[in-house]
């Protein structure tokens, strides 16, 4: 009785791999972020994507990271995509101490970004992304500065991979 186990479970296991051999060779897996060719390190329709420029800190932060999470190698010089943006930034009292002190603060990123054909200018996709940070006052101004200042670049960092990452999935359809 023994041996006739080990023969059904080595005839199970043979035909269990055979069957996950033949499933596996059936699928359309492309990768997401390369070209799947040669080159994988140019994206597709990822890396000619062009960003419309922006006027405020937060939004040149925001475009740059997209920048330089979507094109890596730098701005594209014919690109097939244009990419505009709107941004919101809104700021709410999160802790407020009973004289009136606020001690945190949290700090909202909405953005709108519509992506266009860059010969037609007609719209290709739009889509939404926000990043909620907060950050802590303290009694030196100095700080609540920067500490504004990081919250700002993370909550742009936050939307940006956001962006990456939706534009990445539409393109790649």
């Amino acid at each position: 009785m023994s041996s006739f186990n080990r023969l059904s479970r080595r005839v199970i296991l043979g035909a269990a791999a055979v069957a996950l051999l033949a499933v596996t060779g059936c699928t359309n897996v492309r990768p997401l972020y390369g070209s799947g060719g040669a080159d994988p390190t140019t994206g597709g329709d990822l890396a000619a994507i062009a960003f419309a420029s922006m006027s405020d800190r937060v939004g040149q932060r925001l475009r740059n990271e997209l920048i330089r999470l979507i094109t890596p190698s730098g701005e594209v010089v014919a690109p097939d995509y244009r990419m505009t943006l709107q941004m919101k930034l809104s700021e709410s009292d999160v802790l407020t101490r009973t004289d009136s002190d606020v001690d945190r603060k949290s700090l909202s990123l909405s953005v709108s970004y519509k992506i266009l054909d860059a010969n037609t200018e007609e719209e290709v996709f739009a889509g939404h992304a926000f990043g909620d940070v907060s950050y802590n006052r303290v009694t030196s101004e100095y700080a609540n500065i920067r500490a504004r200042r990081d919250a700002e670049n993370r909550a742009a960092n936050i939307v940006a991979e956001q962006i990456r990452s939706t534009v990445a999935a539409r393109l790649a359809s």
